[in-house]
């Protein structure tokens, strides 16, 4: 971070506080950045999570299209990380997310749902406040964030909170995002898959 922060120069012209103001900008995303990609769980870990996700879907799913979603899904959105960690995007103004499909609670009413459930676990008072981006929060709330963020961890990880996550995205996965799949396909679609 810091030889990133020697490189940094303001335009020229540029104002003294307009500068400041982007340094300080630029030194607080580097931090949050390399904060994030410290928090990445072992590869052996991240495999077993979704061993256990793809194992649970295919006990609950029968459904080729929807077992085919799920690996699209889980391609996309999770395959880097753990379906069990909390994690920060750093897009745009994605909120914190999680899951297999990474319900994102900046703007998921559903993932706010889960994700007050799971902090209940975690014994975390007043969830909503983190339901906006990490580049939202202050100073103050991104501390906080870093000093709860393993104890969440630890509730996603857990027997209680890793059947919330798999109880919850099987329910999603033959609700709305079937749904979603099956409107997005033409109707021949069906009878070529064989789909129930």
């Amino acid at each position: 971070i810091s030889k990133r922060l020697e490189r940094f120069t303001c335009l020229p012209g540029e104002a003294d506080a307009a500068c400041e103001y982007q340094f300080l900008n630029y030194a607080e995303r580097l931090f949050a950045n390399e904060v994030r990609h410290q928090s990445v769980l072992p590869e052996t870990l991240r495999k077993i999570h979704h061993a256990e996700v793809s194992a649970a879907v295919a006990k609950a799913v029968d459904d080729p299209l929807t077992l085919a979603l799920h690996r699209l899904i889980v391609s996309n959105e999770s395959s880097t990380i753990s379906p069990f960690q909390i994690w920060d995007a750093v897009l745009a103004d994605s909120g914190l997310s999680f899951g297999p499909h990474q319900w994102d609670i900046g703007i998921n009413d559903d993932g706010r749902r889960i994700f007050t459930k799971l902090a209940a676990i975690a014994g975390l008072k007043d969830p909503h406040r983190y339901f906006r981006s990490l580049w939202r929060f202050s100073t103050a709330e991104f501390q906080d964030y870093l000093l709860w963020k393993d104890k969440l961890n630890r509730a996603l990880q857990s027997d209680a909170g890793r059947a919330l996550i798999l109880e919850e995205y099987v329910k999603f996965l033959k609700g709305d995002a079937l749904a979603r799949a099956r409107a997005a396909l033409p109707t021949s679609a069906d009878t070529v898959l064989d789909l129930p």
